[in-house]
């Protein structure tokens, strides 16, 4: 059986359009992709945009970890300022000792004037060595000690000496020297047989009122032990003589 002409064509036509038709759509659904993935592209690109704010953040951060460095080294700075400060300021008092020759010093004068002079003391008690009917305290030339007791109580400049049992195996030794601001060195030397035990202290003298009270004391030993006590305890620092 054979088919007309017109048939076959029309049908050829027919199947022709629809493949057309076909690949349109394709391309179109295939257009559409593309552009999808154009606008994730985009989208990516502002992710991007956040990662530079991210850089900023640790930027700041830098700054603040380079001020807090700042100010710790400033802090140290000024902590080691004070120390130093607070270890070099005032003045130590004068004060020193040596037991038995060890750490030996240099005695600190003034160069004052000996306006009276030196007492001699006899303390039998110092070398008795256990004998019976050891007498009292009594002074060698009593007018030194007048005269000593009465400077110290006009606060009079000057280099004043006690000594007791000079030159015997135990004797003792006091210097007071008054300076005129109202101050007072006293030295002490014991020497107890074959050892010597040296002090120094710079000192406040004594009141005008101590003084008279010393001479007013009835008896050597009482006036003995004020003169040799003539200052305050209020240790002096050291330094220069006064002018």
């Amino acid at each position: 059986m054979r088919l007309p002409l017109t048939l076959i064509l029309s049908t050829s036509i027919l199947l022709a359009s629809a493949a057309c038709t076909d690949d349109g759509g394709a391309e179109e659904a295939a257009g559409t992709e593309d552009t999808g993935t154009e606008d994730t592209t985009t989208d990516t690109g502002t992710d991007t945009g956040t990662d530079t704010g991210t850089e900023d953040t640790t930027t700041d951060t830098g700054t603040d970890t380079t001020e807090t460095d700042t100010g710790t080294s400033t802090t140290a700075a000024e902590t080691e300022t004070e120390t130093e400060t607070e270890t070099t300021s005032g003045a130590e008092c004068h004060e020193f000792v040596s037991w038995c020759y060890d750490n030996p010093f240099e005695p600190f004068t003034c160069d004052s004037p000996t306006p009276c002079d030196g007492l001699e003391v006899d303390d039998p008690s110092l070398n008795d060595f256990g004998e019976e009917g050891v007498e009292e305290i009594s002074f060698v030339n009593p007018d030194a000690a007048t005269c000593i007791m009465e400077a110290l109580r006009d606060a009079e400049v000057g280099f004043y000496t006690v000594r007791i049992e000079p030159g015997q195996q135990y004797s003792r030794r006091h210097n007071l020297e008054v300076l005129s601001n109202g101050t007072v060195i006293r030295s002490t030397v014991i020497f107890d047989d074959k050892c010597a035990d040296e002090s120094e202290r710079w000192e406040v003298l004594r009141d005008a009122d101590y003084f008279q009270g010393c001479l007013d004391e009835p008896t050597p030993e009482a006036q003995l032990d004020c003169m040799v006590d003539a200052g305050t305890g209020e240790c002096v620092a050291e330094g220069p003589c006064p002018g």
